[in-house]
């Protein structure tokens, strides 16, 4: 599990753990966990537009593994 630092829309910091990708049935599963310090950290966060920039985050990762993917096979 890689951990790393963030800081938030508040300036918290905050811990955010991934988890090894799992493959099942040629579908990549990755896990990502957010560890708010506080409650009222975690509250004021989602009070911010934050859905679609991490759809944005995985669209563009999804690139970059395809592409990763087509050069191991090539």
């Amino acid at each position: 599990m890689t951990e790393l630092a963030t800081p938030s829309p508040t300036e918290i910091v905050l811990r955010r753990a991934f988890a090894a990708p799992r493959e099942h049935d040629g579908v990549t599963t990755l896990t990502s966990t957010v560890h708010y310090p506080s409650r009222h950290a975690r509250d004021t966060a989602l009070r911010y537009p934050m859905e679609q920039g991490v759809g944005e985050s995985y669209a563009a990762l999804d690139d970059v593994l395809a592409e990763l993917t087509a050069g191991a096979a090539g």
